[in-house]
């Protein structure tokens, strides 16, 4: 799954939300219980059109979105073990890109972590579950052939990514739906991603372990990424520190391969204008951060950058 930039910080909270059929995302829309030890905080975004899947529409505004949320439970003891959560979804408007496009996702990482006083916290292991509409299309003509054919079955790819201190596993699903859902419609695809589960074996898998998994830790994309933001915080925090100059690398396991998130580049924002589509009000935020990041495939060497601020 590609790995997209978000601007905002539009928070709130709501609780975790459990169905037996489904996970589905009941966790970014569920109304707030003062009750529950387990808290959602809700990041939302708008998607620029600037991102490296969407140059079919370079600098349109206003061309999709989505939300970003954080599970962060009450442990019972300061020793116990500890459940935190990563849940996005991201998808363009489709009737406000050439083509009609309708590329989207969804994705939940858990991360479980064993509490220590010293030498700190140590993390267990993730599993990352996440599924993406299916595109195969390399041009915008492609795009828009495809868009004037009756199409009655639409495909999606879905991961489930597990890691440990000894091994990165992975395995991949194919399933289709006869409805062409868009990403303010998930439950009903997450539904039919978990139905798929329970039939044939998975389409691929792939396993990486004993030596060749050099890395001890068992981060997955979204947990590392999770405490790299957490540790550019904590480096802002301290006025003794030269936080611009501040940089880190973080190993991590995706789909059964290696990579690496590498700190590239900070900026601070003293004043950030979120932008707007046309005759909407400005939305401001101080003290944002700008963070350059470059993944790394550690077996083929090939690199992406992308940016968030937070």
């Amino acid at each position: 799954m590609d790995h997209f930039s978000s601007l905002g910080r539009v928070s709130r909270r709501v609780t975790t939300a459990v169905a037996t059929l489904c996970f589905v995302l009941a966790s970014v829309v569920a109304a707030p219980d003062p009750s529950s030890e387990a808290q959602w905080d809700v990041y939302r975004y708008r998607m620029a059109g600037k991102v490296r899947l969407l140059l079919f529409w370079v600098g349109r505004d206003d061309v999709g979105g989505g939300s970003i949320a954080l599970l962060k439970p009450e442990p019972e003891s300061a020793s116990g073990p500890k459940t935190e959560a990563v849940e996005i979804l991201f998808g363009s408007i489709p009737g406000r890109v050439p083509g009609k496009i309708n590329r989207w996702g969804y994705g939940r990482e858990w991360a479980s972590w064993e509490l220590r006083e010293n030498p700190g916290p140590r993390l267990l292991s993730s599993t990352f579950i996440g599924f993406i509409r299916h595109s195969d299309e390399e041009s915008l003509s492609e795009v828009r052939s495809k868009s004037g054919k009756n199409q009655t079955e639409f495909w999606y790819d879905a991961i489930r990514s597990e890691v440990t201190a000894t091994q990165a596993s992975s395995t991949i699903h194919f399933f289709s739906q006869n409805r062409d859902f868009d990403y303010t419609q998930p439950a009903d695809v997450e539904c039919a991603y978990q139905q798929r589960l329970g039939g044939r074996p998975a389409d691929r898998s792939r396993k990486l372990e004993g030596n060749a998994k050099k890395a001890r830790e068992a981060y997955g994309f979204l947990t590392a990424m999770r405490l790299l933001t957490g540790m550019v915080a904590t480096q802002y925090e301290d006025p003794k520190r030269p936080w611009a100059r501040y940089r880190t690398q973080i190993p991590y396991f995706y789909n059964g391969k290696s990579y690496r998130l590498a700190l590239t580049g900070l900026k601070l924002h003293r004043k950030f204008d979120l932008p707007v589509p046309e005759g909407r009000p400005v939305v401001n935020f101080t003290d944002v951060a700008e963070a350059g990041i470059t993944t790394t495939n550690l077996t083929d060497g090939g690199e992406h950058d992308f940016s968030i601020w937070f």
